[in-house]
């Protein structure tokens, strides 16, 4: 489902809301909860008994105020309304609530809004705020007691793996292994040399998984301008602290809230503008989108849009027209195939008797198609070069049989299906053409059935009886959750 409505993104901000309030908890606890454990397995280690305390995890027991013990009621723990209400303070003795608590909250509420209006309500966005949330809670526990847990960082790698399998992020799998494992390993490497060099442990290795989670998330392609951010960031909170007297936790500065602000730039802004901004935009993933639809789906109008937010559009069937224009490269090999009648006057194909000939006689349509693929492959290489050189990151290609020629699909990243009914195809193409209602139909079912366009998608936007603005909405989300500026 998509963000059609503001009730739909307020929706998310409330969810945000709730899961803000749960962080808080985690942020506060499960560093508490792990120390038990590590206490109760040294003790274990030294043969001695440990006393069974009272239960302490993220449901029990109840929060109360650290001060005077008082029980915190379930209309005191409504998030940032009761904080609000109860002007920052414990309603029983009055003691100053943490402004931190509120601010997490909101913090949250604003990511899960930020995911919904660039994605819907989708499993990517899920996916987005989830990522935001656990970076928020590993910042923020990693500040207070320099420990990472890997009950976060695992759980973070893994579904960032997970979620560029699914199609969720807009990284390719390969990327997004490579780069866990460049992000673990490079922390890791510069773990070791600066120990063997100084005797010191400079980061943990909670950094490390991190790491290596973001690299699963955005692909080894982001790993250096997030490690630059993180580093530039880190020297400069260093240097104002140490210029205060005045350390992290311990006397040290964790690493991790560096790493966690880099990874949500990144997200904000995009990889490939933090790249860019570096001077390493040759390193940005250039994104192959294959876009297709039946006839009078609505393909060209979405290409546009794209075109609008970003995208470099190369058009196999504009090509196609330019090789069977008047003095096109494909007219001698096609007149001397089908013979000369099937060249017009002005000398340029005769596309309607093509059409005829191709839609009755497959063996014909096979022969033309060998002609004209291989020139329109030739003309597509030579465009993606100059995109490339442009620097371009996402090119579109408009391509009407994508999925009828298997060859498009082994260099495509992502496919884009533009869906609608087979009787809003025919209503269409009969207003915008002289084409009878036959010829349309003849003309669709010669083309892939709805149903394998479908199969083949990564992505479908279904322009069906909607407005010009709400498929303008649904671009702009397929087009946020592939990396492209929707700003």
């Amino acid at each position: 489902m998509l963000v059609s409505s503001g009730f739909d993104a307020a929706l998310m901000a409330l969810l945000g809301l709730c899961v803000g309030s749960f962080l808080n908890v985690v942020i506060y606890r499960l560093p508490l909860m792990l120390q038990a454990q590590w206490q109760t397995d040294c003790d274990a280690l030294c043969g001695k008994s440990t006393a069974p305390g009272e239960p302490f995890n993220l449901s029990v027991p109840r929060s109360r105020c650290p001060k005077c013990g008082h029980l915190i009621a379930w209309h005191e723990n409504i998030p940032l309304l009761s904080y609000i209400f109860l002007r920052g303070k414990c309603s029983a003795c009055a003691t100053p609530i943490p402004l931190r608590y509120a601010v997490v909250e909101m913090a949250t509420a604003l990511m899960f809004l930020y995911c919904a209006v660039q994605w819907g309500i989708s499993p990517t966005a899920l996916a987005w705020s989830s990522f935001c949330a656990c970076l928020l809670t590993l910042a923020l526990i990693d500040w207070d007691s320099t420990l990472l847990p890997d009950d976060l960082t695992l759980p973070l790698l893994w579904a960032g793996l997970l979620a560029a399998v699914l199609h969720w992020t807009p990284v390719a799998l390969a990327d997004a292994v490579w780069g866990a494992a460049a992000g673990y390993t490079s922390l890791w490497l510069v773990y070791w040399v600066f120990k063997l060099f100084t005797g010191k442990e400079g980061m943990g290795y909670g950094d490390f998984k991190l790491f290596a989670a973001l690299g699963a998330w955005f692909g080894w392609q982001a790993l250096i301008p997030m490690i630059l951010m993180a580093s530039a960031l880190g020297a400069v909170v260093g240097i104002g602290l140490k210029l205060k007297q005045g350390e992290g936790p311990g006397g040290q500065i964790p690493f991790g809230p560096f790493l966690a602000s880099a990874g949500l730039t990144a997200l904000l802004v995009g990889p490939s503008v933090m790249l860019r901004a570096v001077g390493l935009s040759a390193m940005a993933q250039l994104l192959h989108l294959g876009l297709t639809g039946g006839i009078g789906c609505g393909k060209s109008t979405v290409a546009g849009m794209l075109i609008e937010l970003g995208a470099t559009l190369i058009d196999a069937d504009a090509i196609s027209k330019q090789l069977t224009a008047p003095g096109g490269l494909a007219l001698p090999a096609i007149a001397r195939q089908f013979g000369p009648e099937f060249i017009t006057s002005e000398g340029a194909l005769d596309r309607q008797r093509m059409r005829a000939l191709a839609y009755q006689d497959s063996l014909a349509r096979t022969q033309l198609e060998a002609i004209i693929h291989p020139m329109v492959g030739q003309q597509i290489e030579s465009q993606v070069q100059q995109a490339q050189r442009a620097g371009a990151t996402c090119i579109v290609f408009d391509i009407p049989l994508l999925v009828e020629s298997a060859r498009w699909r082994k260099t495509l990243h992502r496919v884009l299906v533009v869906d609608c009914l087979a009787e809003q195809q025919c209503e269409r193409v009969m207003a915008r053409s002289a084409l009878s209602r036959t010829e349309v139909e003849n003309i669709i079912k010669a083309q892939a059935s709805r149903s394998q366009r479908l199969a083949a998608a990564d992505l479908v936007i279904f322009n069906g009886q909607i407005s010009l603005a709400q498929l303008r909405l649904e671009v702009r989300q397929a087009a946020s959750g592939l990396g492209l500026s929707c700003g």
